[in-house]
């Protein structure tokens, strides 16, 4: 599912990942089946994506993304969606859970 993350108003995910205990943790807001990350884009591909409830064109699979577990360090990286054009919009995306860690263990 894909919303508008500053429309959000139920759960706004406190989240970082930091070691604890020798062991690397990340706190986001999720389920059994489901990991919430957040995205910034521009507002073309945003409201494609939202109107869709899955990415369409503009958005291209190849493009390099950042995704945060964090409402908040999402908002901050992107200047609050002032930083630039191309971050105007944050949404909220949830992955299958199984897909979240796969993109953990492929990670370098």
């Amino acid at each position: 599912e894909v919303k508008e993350a500053f429309e959000l108003e139920s759960q706004v995910a406190l989240a970082e990942a930091h070691v604890v205990g020798g062991t690397r943790e990340i706190r986001a807001v999720h389920d059994e089946h489901t990991v919430r990350v957040y995205q910034a884009y521009n507002a073309s591909i945003a409201s494609a994506a939202v109107e869709a409830q899955r990415f369409v064109p503009p958005w291209k699979e190849g493009r390099m993304t950042w995704i945060k577990p964090s409402f908040v360090w999402m908002g901050y990286r992107c200047g609050w969606t002032r930083k630039d054009a191309s971050q105007s919009r944050v949404l909220a995306i949830d992955l299958h859970r199984a897909s979240f860690d796969k993109l953990l263990l492929d990670a370098k």
